[in-house]
């Protein structure tokens, strides 16, 4: 909350001048100038194009994140479904796994 204030604060007291949007509005338009913001990042590359370089480079790290959190997630799920929930028996919140198979009578 304080952070907001002062940046309300600074922005009344200092404001944004002239000379400061004609910098910006340079470094948008300098092409070999790297982006500092998505929205100068987008405007640089083009809207259809600026989505493949980044899946490019993020796609096999996060394929291998999206993994791990599989793994985490699956080895939860059987942590609780084996010890937690003889323990919570009479809730109706996790189903019971079946003890019981069908073949045998």
């Amino acid at each position: 909350m304080s952070w907001l204030v002062y940046l309300v604060a600074e922005r009344r007291i200092h404001g944004v001048s002239i000379e400061d949007l004609r910098e910006d509005i340079k470094h948008t338009e300098d092409q070999h100038k790297t982006a500092l913001s998505i929205t100068e990042f987008i405007e640089k590359k083009g809207d259809e194009e600026w989505a493949d370089g980044i899946l490019q480079d993020l796609g096999p790290w996060l394929m291998v994140q999206l993994a791990d959190a599989a793994n985490f997630f699956e080895t939860t799920r059987k942590y609780v479904a084996q010890n937690l929930v003889p323990i919570y028996s009479t809730s109706s919140f996790l189903p019971l796994p079946s003890t019981t198979s069908e073949g045998n009578s």
